[in-house]
């Protein structure tokens, strides 16, 4: 006669390594050092705020983990897990963003796009470096043409 339910021990070996599994991967997650941080701001082209566009922070020992905002009408963007340390902005000029009406209704209008001098495009060129601290921080940004 053979026993219809599984021995425990035999699983015991199954349950143990996930157990390690899934601790190690809270200990990973918990021994990040860096979430990253809030950052808000305004961006001003020539002391004007910038209609539209992109703004990017590159951090140089977290590569391909850049952060990106899109920049509002009024020239302000928020972005979240910014890493603290020295960072580099890159701005890139974006059509102003339309509400729908507006949108539908400049369909056939050209939309004017700002002026950003390429240098900002780049993070190998760009002059925006600032340092990112812990916690909420708040950005002015000036370029000049």
């Amino acid at each position: 006669m053979t026993n219809s339910r599984a021995n425990p021990l035999l699983n015991r070996p199954v349950l143990v390594l996930a157990m390690c599994i899934m601790l190690a991967a809270l200990m990973a997650i918990g021994c990040s050092r860096d979430h990253g941080n809030e950052v808000t701001g305004i961006v001003r082209l020539d002391g004007e705020p910038l209609s539209g566009g992109k703004i990017t922070f590159f951090h140089p020992k977290f590569p391909g983990r850049n952060v990106t905002a899109y920049i509002q009408p009024d020239g302000s963007f928020k972005v979240l897990w910014v890493p603290s340390g020295d960072v580099t902005a890159t701005v890139v000029a974006l059509p102003p963003q339309r509400k729908d009406r507006e949108a539908k209704q400049s369909r056939q209008t050209r939309l004017k796009v700002p002026n950003v001098p390429l240098k900002y495009t780049d993070p190998e060129t760009s002059d925006l470096i600032t340092q990112i601290s812990s916690g909420e921080q708040n950005l002015e940004i000036d370029l000049q043409s």
